[in-house]
């Protein structure tokens, strides 16, 4: 576990940014609309972060929610003796509220620097 749960990580992390790199290029056009109609890169950077903070937030409650209704669900069948104590663990819903969100904004931060990175003219000329 010790070695597979930061290789997990790690490809989560590749995805999520991967994900957000092919939403930046998709969005190249309106990106250069944007930035030829005089708004700043800060305010750019922001939106394609938000996305990301936003679906890490939504990730993190389905994830949460999910986890807990498998415990719930399966845990008494698989641990016999224990499996009567099985209860929702609220704290791990706050830490899924905060963690997942600065997980999926830091593994899309350098799709977002790329795209405000890059000059309005040349993204309106190869579209």
């Amino acid at each position: 576990f010790a070695f597979l749960l930061p290789v997990l990580l790690l490809g989560c992390a590749v995805w999520i940014g991967a994900l957000s790199m092919i939403n930046v290029q998709h969005r190249t056009i309106e990106v250069g609309i944007w930035r030829s109609l005089g708004y700043e890169s800060g305010w750019i950077f922001g939106l394609f972060l938000s996305r990301a903070l936003l679906l890490g937030l939504v990730g993190g409650l389905v994830g949460y929610g999910l986890g807990t209704w498998a415990a719930l669900q399966w845990g008494p069948m698989i641990f016999k003796i224990t499996g009567k104590n099985i209860a929702p663990l609220y704290g791990l819903l706050a830490w899924s509220c905060l963690l997942a969100p600065l997980f999926a904004g830091l593994a899309s931060l350098l799709p977002a620097v790329y795209a405000v990175h890059r000059d309005p003219a040349e993204l309106l000329r190869e579209n």
